[in-house]
């Protein structure tokens, strides 16, 4: 065979090659690939325990700047977070205290890539030494038939014992996660 012919005949010799190479995730099984670069997280929660109601809400923008990580089965994104955490907790008399936090940190979003899960972390908030910070570290919730994200939170008390204290009540709320429309 002369080396003309058989340079003539290498295009078919790698395609018959690569036709029979699997690729590592099938993308049917890992359909999820990517989140897009904004998000918002909307979260909600109020109760009594009889005496005090606590009332909380959390509207925080997410920025997802870079790629941190990527296999298969998981992609993690760093970025920032920034936006409003309420809480206010009022006695039967109607006299308490409110708090309306500006906030800003550094997050940590993982993609789940076979169910479209998340899971957000907020490092600063691990470290907190307030339980209402803490119960903000982190979030976990599946992917919904809507393209949201839900799941369960805890708003806990800013632990503050002076004047109207805060230091007891506890209430169960729900949060969302949704894409930022551009």
């Amino acid at each position: 065979m002369s080396t003309r012919s058989w340079l003539a005949s290498l295009p078919g010799l790698l395609l018959v090659a690569s036709c029979g190479a699997r690729s590592p995730v099938a993308p049917e099984s890992h359909p999820f690939q990517s989140l897009p670069s904004g998000l918002s997280l909307t979260a909600s929660a109020s109760g009594t325990d009889g005496a005090l109601t606590a009332t909380c809400r959390l509207l925080w923008t997410l920025d997802l700047k870079r790629e941190i990580s990527r296999t298969p089965d998981l992609v993690v994104y760093g970025g920032n977070f920034g936006g409003e955490s309420f809480r206010s907790v009022v006695g039967s008399d109607q006299s308490g205290v409110a708090f309306d936090l500006d906030v800003f940190g550094e997050i940590e979003v993982s993609l789940t890539t076979a169910t479209g899960a998340i899971a957000i972390r907020i490092p600063v908030n691990e470290r907190s030494e307030q339980r209402f910070s803490r119960e903000q570290a982190h979030f976990n919730g599946p992917l919904n038939a809507d393209g949201t994200r839900t799941g369960t939170w805890n708003c806990a008390p800013l632990d503050i014992s002076e004047g109207h204290p805060d230091t007891t009540l506890t209430v169960p709320g729900t949060w969302q996660v949704r894409a930022l429309t551009q």
